[in-house]
């Protein structure tokens, strides 16, 4: 019949052209007949001419009933006119169950909660429970939203009135205490599902043992799987991606490789995910030669998604040609290429030494692409940088921070650390001072760099002051750069002043305590030894039987 109507609808153009047509061969127009095309407009999905036949009822004097209040009401909540929807729902003169529970699901949808609460509230009122279907979206509605609260209200309520609590119930809201790490809640209602009489499905322990690994409950999370085993219940390829996932974060790598045999042993065939989770795994354990071996035999169709892991696998793996090759293969088989995929490319033509064409490329994107992303700026950065062309590279920052490009702290601090590595100090220290300029916050290892290297050129003034502005910053010293100031207080002669800096930032816990009280041991003992021999500081009565009155030591010699 949809197809009859919406025929007649496009020979007649309206559902007044259709109405008049009929009234035109004798026919009566009955408030069935408009009624009628208003459900076989509904259900065909033609939601434009919905109105226009309500418009027809109301325009022959027919008073709508109910139901085809109920039918312009949900047709307003699928074109999201929630306000309009809600107040057709008021202004039913006598809304029934169907006119609720048309109104709940479709909020439910919508993920309005707040409506959601209002209008299943004067339901309950009237005496309209929903069923068992109903239930379960509310309740799903309810965790997705992360009102656990409500959720247990409605499970409470479904107790109460006898409704069957399905696995899936179960399965939403074991899953929801799992994402929030509350593993005892979630144990305890697996063990209420289990006294209810339901066994818990693959969902419901995919959901548990992501919790418990999350939440470093390795053993539980084994537990769970080995029990579900021995039920009968096997993996299913979103818990085989969710063991290799978790596992690898955890640095057990052996156990997520072993994850990934489950896929044979129970004939699944790994998706993207799978891919991107078995390359990270592989590239963390640095088992590079071993991924040709895993995935051979398996027929995997890979996305975007998966091609751009391919492409980090194949620089990562010391086999930066094999990344432009790989790039040029996806762009013959179709596939159009993201920012993940031109980092990928970057890099391997960088570490190719390719630099030219990388920079080549770099300019197409330039014009190409509003607003680079930041990864791949640092990605033909640091290209530039290890190849020696630290003023291209720097040229580029300029140009790409004038350009309100997405350069971000990882961009300038790999920059600065390139820099500094190749002694292009003051280049280094430029940028350091413009990344502040544009309003971004050095990394702490930026911070710690930048230190260290002034402390091995004896820069006493400019130690100081990124002191300063370590302590303004809340930065910590590390302990690498804390043995180069030692040996900077070692050798200068005006260590007095750094001495004494030094003792005022110990307050502002920038410096590691116990490593500031062994730097002021090993520094008062050498004013021991140089007292000796030099008479040098004379006029200091240095002891060393508590930490009080090292810091006092530190004080006098300031």
């Amino acid at each position: 019949m949809v197809n009859i109507v919406s025929r007649l609808t496009q020979r007649f153009r309206t559902v007044k052209g259709i109405v008049k047509e009929l009234e035109d061969v004798g026919c009566v127009i009955k408030p069935q007949t408009l009624l009628f095309l208003l459900r076989i407009y509904w259900f065909g999905g033609m939601y434009d001419r919905v109105f226009e036949a309500f418009e027809e009822i109301l325009r022959y004097g027919y008073t709508p009933n109910t139901y085809s209040r109920n039918i312009v009401m949900d047709v307003l909540f699928k074109i999201e006119r929630v306000e309009v929807a809600l107040r057709v729902l008021k202004e039913t003169r006598v809304p029934n169950f169907l006119s609720y529970s048309i109104a709940v699901c479709n909020l439910c949808k919508l993920n309005d909660l707040v409506n959601l609460q209002d209008v299943l509230m004067i339901m309950l009122r009237k005496r309209y429970y929903p069923n068992e279907e109903t239930f379960f979206v509310i309740c799903n509605c309810y965790c997705k939203g992360g009102r656990i609260v409500e959720a247990k209200h409605i499970l409470g309520l479904m107790i109460v009135l006898g409704v069957p609590i399905c696995e899936r119930v179960w399965s939403i809201l074991i899953n929801v205490y799992c994402k929030a790490r509350n593993m005892d809640a979630a144990s305890h209602l697996l063990k209420k599902m289990v006294e209810s009489g339901y066994l818990p499905n693959v969902v419901t322990c995919t959901s548990l043992i992501k919790g418990f690994f999350e939440s470093r409950m390795p053993s539980k999370a084994f537990g769970i799987l080995y029990t579900m085993e021995t039920k009968g219940c096997f993996p299913d390829l979103v818990l085989c991606n969710v063991l290799i996932d978790c596992l690898s974060k955890m640095g057990r790598y052996e156990d997520a490789i072993n994850a990934f045999f489950l896929l044979r042993e129970h004939r699944l065939i790994p998706d993207s995910y799978t891919i991107c989770s078995l390359i990270t795994t592989l590239c963390l354990s640095k088992q590079f030669v071993e991924l040709p071996l895993l995935i051979t035999g398996f027929e995997i169709q890979p996305d975007l998604v998966a091609c751009n892991s391919f492409l980090s696998y194949f620089c990562k793996a010391g086999y930066p040609a094999g990344a432009v090759q790989f790039y040029n293969d996806m762009i013959d088989r179709g596939f159009v290429a993201d920012k993940y995929t031109f980092a990928g490319l970057l890099t391997g033509l960088c570490k190719s030494g390719r630099i030219g064409e990388a920079v080549k490329v770099y300019r197409v994107l330039l014009k190409s692409h509003v607003g680079l992303d930041s990864h791949i700026i640092t990605v033909i950065i640091n290209g530039l940088i290890k190849s020696g062309k630290f003023h291209k590279a720097i040229s580029l920052i300029k140009k790409a921070a004038s350009a309100k490009s997405q350069l971000d702290d990882v961009s300038y601090g790999i920059a600065i650390s390139g820099l500094l590595t190749g002694g292009q100090v003051q280049e280094a220290y430029a940028l350091f001072r413009q990344m502040k300029e544009v309003g971004l916050a050095p990394s702490k290892q930026t911070y710690n760099l930048i230190l260290s290297v002034f402390c091995k050129g004896n820069d006493i003034s400019m130690v100081k002051e990124i002191l300063l502005e370590m302590v303004d910053a809340s930065v910590e010293v590390d302990h690498f750069t804390l043995r180069f100031m030692k040996n900077l207080l070692y050798r200068s002669r005006h260590s007095t002043s750094l001495f004494t800096l030094l003792t005022d930032v110990s307050t502002s816990r920038i410096l590691p305590r116990e490593a500031y009280a062994e730097l002021i041991n090993e520094l008062v003992h050498q004013v021991n030894i140089s007292n000796v021999h030099t008479d040098r500081f004379s006029n200091l009565d240095v002891g060393t039987s508590s930490s009080d009155e090292i810091q006092e030591v530190a004080v006098s010699v300031g």
